[in-house]
């Protein structure tokens, strides 16, 4: 929790506790003194940043326009100084400011990225655009890690969502590609920068793009499991719609996001940091894979699917407002208005059967929320006889 927001709940508390008689008014300034004070800030190192990239882009801009007249010795000795010089700017800037520190590093990283562009034109190296970006995906993300910069370690997982994107096409096989195993190895060094340099930034990025990867992780054992052999491409584009296979790729997805919705919970009630993010777009991914385990959707639908769905719902919604999850009492409701719309727009199913299910699933809410209240007033019936 941040500084500010941790004092902001600290007064409202304080105000509840003196007037309770909990808590004495003359103990109200000391408590206030002892809290981390409420500072805002200039902005300056925001703008520093923001100026140490901008003149650096001005620099990479002159040499580019220039680049036809620069002779081919120069070319390779100005880049690799450009590298050099931001690089160790980043080091020595590190202790001093931060934000400056960060804003070269990623300097560094875009500088080496459009490098290896420039040498290989101007050197007419053999090779695919994409083989360049992997090498700048895997540059920027041991510049992050070396230089504790979140901006670079960003600008990796960005290179490396374009090369993927780039990858994809008829004849894809990731688990058999070279370039897909070394992101992984990019999102291991991005992640242990998460983790030295708290930032949530990263870990919101590396929680997107974990859903990507297990998606196709899962497309791929789907694929060995039904056709012996790893085939994406196919299995994506053609083969999605075939009731086993949709259903143990999905089977397999929401296993693991609601395993880690789990993990995100216990983490959370343990002040561990990025839990309550991960629980988050767990949650959303948890339950979106219970929905697309109904793929194909048709009018002959499974009736129990549907049923867990709304279920699931249910109990995100009933969690996450417990527990004051937004993120997770947000995805029940979506998943809730979902579900229904399904029910009745893409499933054709009578409105007898459509009854039958509301009914059940209402019923099933209503002695939840019963056994919750009599499991409360038994819980604040055992406190009152305990004081």
């Amino acid at each position: 929790m941040k500084a500010s927001a941790y004092r902001k709940r600290i007064e409202a508390d304080l105000e509840n506790w003196i007037s309770e008689g909990w808590v004495p008014e003359t103990s109200r300034t000391p408590i206030l003194t002892s809290l981390p004070a409420q500072t805002r800030g200039d902005g300056r190192g925001w703008i520093a940043m923001a100026a140490t990239v901008l003149a650096g882009l001005a620099v990479i801009a002159f040499i580019g326009d220039n680049w036809a007249a620069i002779p081919r010795g120069a070319k390779l000795i100005i880049l690799i100084l450009a590298v050099f010089a931001s690089g160790t700017g980043s080091a020595f800037a590190y202790e001093n400011s931060k934000k400056v520190s960060n804003a070269l590093a990623l300097l560094c990283s875009m500088i080496f990225a459009g490098s290896i562009a420039l040498l290989g034109q101007a050197y007419n190296l053999p090779g695919e655009p994409t083989g360049a970006l992997l090498f700048a995906t895997i540059a920027a993300g041991l510049i992050g890690l070396a230089g504790r910069s979140a901006a670079a370690a960003f600008a990796a997982l960005v290179f490396g969502a374009i090369y993927q994107f780039m990858a994809f096409g008829s004849d894809m096989v990731p688990w058999l590609s070279t370039g897909f195993w070394a992101l992984h190895f990019v999102i291991a060094c991005v992640a242990l920068t998460a983790w030295l340099v708290r930032s949530r930034v990263l870990v919101h990025a590396l929680l997107v793009i974990g859903i990507g990867l297990s998606l196709i992780h899962f497309v791929e054992l789907s694929s060995v499991v039904f056709f012996q052999t790893p085939d994406f491409a196919n299995s994506v584009f053609s083969r999605y719609n075939e009731r086993e296979f949709s259903g143990l790729l999905f089977t397999l997805f929401t296993a693991l996001w609601g395993g880690l919705t789990l993990l995100g919970a216990y983490g959370d009630r343990n002040d561990r940091h990025g839990a309550r993010t991960l629980l988050g777009y767990a949650s959303w991914a948890c339950l979106a894979g219970i929905a697309l385990l109904g793929i194909p959707m048709s009018a002959d639908a499974d009736f129990l699917h549907r049923f867990i769905w709304l279920g699931a719902s249910f109990v995100a919604l009933w969690y996450g407002a417990r527990e004051h999850y937004g993120w997770m009492a947000g995805a029940g409701i979506l998943s809730l208005i979902t579900a229904i719309s399904t029910i009745f727009v893409d499933l054709g199913m009578t409105l007898s059967v459509a009854a039958l299910i509301f009914g059940l699933t209402a019923i099933v809410s209503l002695v939840i929320v019963y056994v919750l209240k009599r499991q409360s007033a038994a819980t604040a019936e055992g406190d009152t006889s305990n004081a």
